[in-house]
């Protein structure tokens, strides 16, 4: 009968509901039907809610119980997050299982509210234990086989004749993978080099071409803000910057100051660049020609945050007016303006 009741389908419940199309006789039965119905699907959710609400309560103890730890992985950029029962500081290393095999990472936070969900190609599936004695003396191991094989791997590249240069090797804790990292103006193609060093080496062989930008990343630096840079210490991937950007925040185009550590334009630009262009969308660009309320001018300066276009008036007079007026303001003719002794707008009119 229960499981009669359970298989009914959503228009067998709706056709058991009194209709005024049936008789009276008829509206009675399908009434008691309907009740009865109603009470059996009481009695079972009563039966099933004790065991239910035990397992509820088992999960969300477990849950309590368990820490979310963001942690560090050697040669990869961003944090990686897993829940463990463990009690582990900021600082520890720990050994944890990956899609790659088993690896060594660093505790970078502990007690986070929830775990980082995001698309990459490693992902920590669990954190197996802390690491012991033994586990840093494989550790060791692994760092003195990782020099031989970076020179190896050098001296097979240069047989090939493949312009590429080896930055940096990495073995994981359990061996079952050697990473290669290397450095090339262009694509190479080292699938016969990755032969050579298999049979070599007899595991399994990734090699990694980085761009300027992730090998400054790989290594860490210290940016011109005196922190540490964005691809090395929370970036999981570098963002794309061009040189538009420059252009929305009304910045001058001096390499010296817009570029970082990797030589390429700073990361940091790109942060701030949807609010430049929602706010100075429809602004007149800098020497542009202007009439507002207060005179025809040259447009020689915009600020975002005080709300602020400066303008040279022709009397050489400089008046602000709001980024609103600006917007609305007639663009005018350079040669319909006469400035008193006029000299275009210079370098203290920034």
């Amino acid at each position: 009968m229960c499981e009669q009741i359970e298989s009914t389908s959503q228009e067998q419940q709706e056709n058991l509901a009194p209709s005024i199309d049936e008789s009276p006789e008829e509206q009675i039965q399908i009434q008691e039907n309907w009740t009865l119905r109603q009470k059996v699907e009481f009695a079972l959710e009563q039966a099933r809610s004790p065991q239910e609400g035990e397992q509820a309560e088992e999960k969300k103890s477990k849950k309590s119980s368990s820490t979310i730890y963001g942690l560090k992985l050697r040669n990869k950029r961003g944090i990686y997050t897993v829940r463990s029962e463990g009690d582990f500081r900021f600082g520890d290393e720990v050994l944890v299982k990956s899609t790659r095999g088993k690896e060594v990472s660093k505790v970078q936070y502990v007690g986070l509210n929830s775990l980082i969900r995001r698309s990459r190609d490693v992902e920590v599936e669990s954190l197996l234990r802390g690491v012991t004695e033994q586990d840093r003396e494989t550790m060791e191991r692994n760092r003195e086989k990782e020099k031989s094989a970076l020179e190896i791997a050098g001296q097979k590249a240069k047989e090939l004749n493949l312009n590429m240069r080896f930055v940096g090797t990495e073995y994981l804790f359990d061996s079952s993978r050697i990473l290669f990292f290397f450095l090339a103006p262009q694509k190479v193609d080292f699938r016969e080099l990755v032969k050579q060093l298999s049979k070599e080496f007899r595991t399994r062989i990734e090699l990694r071409q980085l761009s300027s930008r992730e090998y400054v990343g790989l290594q860490g630096a210290l940016g011109a803000c005196g922190r540490e840079t964005c691809c090395s210490s929370f970036l999981s991937r570098p963002p794309r910057v061009t040189l538009k950007m420059v252009e929305n925040q009304r910045l001058s185009k001096n390499p010296s100051k817009l570029n970082g550590v990797c030589g390429k334009l700073k990361c940091c630009l790109s942060y701030e660049n949807d609010f430049y262009h929602e706010a100075l969308e429809g602004i007149p660009a800098k020497a542009s020609c202007i009439g507002c309320s207060k005179g025809k001018g040259k447009v020689c300066g915009t600020n975002v945050f005080s709300d602020e276009v400066t303008i040279r008036l022709e009397d050489n007079s400089y008046v602000q007016i709001t980024l609103e007026e600006a917007r609305t303001a007639e663009v005018l003719d350079e040669r319909s303006l006469n400035f008193q002794s006029y000299g275009g707008v210079t370098e203290d009119d920034e």
